[in-house]
């Protein structure tokens, strides 16, 4: 479903995700997907109604993580959280890995 909105081919993507949410009505990532999607779109009403219908279901979307190799250990983290200790070394590799990104045109190139 996120290649399907990358790739805009948005109907593939709906059509997935609602699917989804029919086998699987607990299964956040659907509704958020399913969201973005009428969201890139300016479908607003839309938008409003999935999310709508994941607060009367009680369903919430889980933090999302990112991991990165930091001295040949992996680690997880929340963009925006501190709460590691090793945060301050995790955000010095991401920034690194930031400027190359940019450096070298990936980040426009790849829509990051």
């Amino acid at each position: 479903m996120g290649a399907c909105s990358f790739h805009k081919n948005s109907e593939v993507g709906k059509s997935a995700a609602e699917k989804l949410i029919l086998l699987e009505p607990d299964c956040t990532a659907a509704y958020v997907l399913l969201s973005n999607i009428y969201s890139s779109e300016g479908r607003w009403d839309d938008r409003a109604r999935v999310m709508k219908r994941m607060r009367e279901m009680r369903l919430r979307k889980d933090t999302g993580k990112s991991w990165i190799e930091l001295e040949k250990e992996v680690r997880s983290f929340v963009v925006g959280r501190a709460s590691r200790p090793d945060s301050a070394a995790v955000d010095d590799v991401l920034m690194q890995l930031s400027a190359v990104a940019s450096d070298q045109d990936l980040v426009e190139s790849n829509g990051l």
